[in-house]
Order: structure tokens, then C-alpha cells, then sequence
């Protein structure tokens, strides 16, 4: 399951933060709940550009960015605490 938040730039960032290291400035995040079986992206209003969804949801698909291994290891670890 996908939710998709169209919300403020600083709620972006606060509720990115909740999951992952974010840099000051972000202006999409995709977290992923394996136990839930939910992806949930937060994406700035303000920046309405919809190659930058199209991004998160390629995460919520399994893809990582190119050279890292974040998504990758982070499913390795949740199956192995199952």
C-alpha cells in the first residue's frame, strides 16, 4: 500500500526526520513500513514537480538510488529479525 502526503515543506522535513537523516533542505522522503506493508511518501507543496514523486515511488517499488544499498539492506534486516 502507497500514501501519498502533499504537505509544507517543514512538515516534510519533520516527519522525514522521524526515519531517516535528512539535510536541512529535503523536499520528498519515501519511508517504508515492511511490517505494514505500507510506503508512505511525504512531498512538498510548495515544490509540486512530479518527476520528484515519481522518484519516492520508484522507493516505495524497491529501488534504491544508484550506487547505494539502503533499501536493499534495510529489507535484508527486517526479514532476518522475522
Amino acid at each position: 500500500r502507497v500514501e501519498v502526503h502533499r504537505v509544507p515543506g517543514s512538515v516534510v522535513v519533520n516527519e522525514c526526520a522521524r526515519h531517516i537523516d535528512v539535510p536541512t533542505f529535503i523536499n520528498a522522503c519515501a519511508i517504508v513500513e515492511f511490517d505494514k506493508n505500507l510506503c508512505t511518501v511525504w512531498v512538498s507543496s510548495e515544490f509540486p514537480d512530479e518527476a520528484v514523486l515519481e522518484h519516492e515511488l520508484l522507493h516505495c517499488d524497491g529501488r534504491d538510488h544508484v550506487g547505494e544499498d539502503t533499501f536493499e539492506r534495510a529489507w535484508a534486516s527486517w526479514r532476518s529479525a522475522k
